[in-house]
């Protein structure tokens, strides 16, 4: 039972073994070229720019959907973008006298947010892309001006948040990450 096991076991290696060296002959599947192993919660985790928006993707519960194996875009405010709106704190986060936060605000600011699938860049070059957030809400993405690719959010009843993308994204293993420069926070 114990040679079975090992004979199994060494099989299982050098199966694993040529497959990884197979990878690494071909290069890595088309879409994957340029992507950290590690998911979309730890990329976002270890980038000091994003710090707040961490603490608000682990207060709102969304954070183990972050490192999940189901892929998302996600237009992720930069620490400059949420401290552009000193309330954000105070609204958001819970306080000392609070014994837990407002889960369910965070849950709609962090969806709003978020798109299902992988939106790599070249989707949007050149032209404009209206996707849908988690949130139902409707997210354009306006890459006509290369230089300036703007995103706008459109609430029901009719509001219009703007944003602009800084950088290019981040992309793990489930994610595409925008860095964007506002946070958009709905009015209910």
């Amino acid at each position: 039972m114990v040679m079975r096991r090992a004979v199994l076991a060494s099989g299982i290696s050098l199966t694993l073994a040529g497959l990884v060296t197979r990878v690494a002959a071909q290069g890595a599947p088309q879409g994957m070229q340029n992507r950290s192993y590690e998911d979309g919660f730890t990329v976002l985790a270890s980038d000091r720019r994003f710090s707040t928006w961490v603490e608000i993707l682990q207060l709102s519960g969304d954070a183990p959907y972050a490192r999940g194996v189901v892929p998302y875009t996600m237009f992720a405010p930069t620490n400059a973008a949420i401290n552009k709106r000193p309330d954000i704190r105070e609204m958001l986060l819970p306080t000392a006298s609070q014994a837990f936060p407002d889960t369910t605000g965070l849950l709609n600011l962090v969806r709003e947010h978020v798109v299902t699938g992988l939106h790599p860049l070249d989707e949007f070059k050149g032209k404009k892309v209206t996707l849908r957030s988690v949130a139902g809400t409707p997210i354009e993405v306006d890459a006509t001006n290369p230089q300036a690719i703007a995103v706008t959010w459109q609430s029901f009843e009719g509001q219009k948040a703007h944003a602009t993308l800084e950088g290019p994204p981040i992309l793990a293993n489930n994610a595409d990450i925008y860095p964007i420069d506002t946070i958009v926070l709905k009015r209910h």
